[in-house]
């Protein structure tokens, strides 16, 4: 699981292949998906297992329970996130802004 993580620091690294940190990330969670999913067939392989098909669909299994518990456990960050970027834009368009940060001068 250190891979995706090296990868990670290899794009954001000065080298020819210099990414943003967006794409860098991306490409990081990328082979995240792709360890995920050949984790059970390598370790079959060096094991001697025969059963190379069984272990791989062990893995996308896995995989795809992963990404629908991520999704649904990211239903909540999304809400509170909304509802600040909610707060702090009629915030910002109203003027309040200015108010709260006089009124914070005065306090201190």
């Amino acid at each position: 699981y250190l891979l995706p993580i090296v990868v990670l620091i290899w794009c954001i690294l000065p080298t020819p292949e210099r990414l943003s940190p967006a794409l860098s990330a991306f490409w990081a969670a990328m082979f995240m998906s792709f360890v995920a999913l050949t984790q059970h067939p390598l370790k079959a392989l060096l094991r001697g297992e025969g059963d190379l098909r069984g272990a791989f669909v062990q893995g996308v299994g896995e995989w795809s329970t992963g990404m629908i518990s991520g999704s649904r456990n990211m239903i909540s960050i999304a809400v509170a996130t909304g509802a600040a970027g909610i707060i702090i834009g009629t915030v910002s368009l109203t003027g309040a802004h200015q108010v709260i940060g006089a009124f914070v001068e005065t306090l201190s």
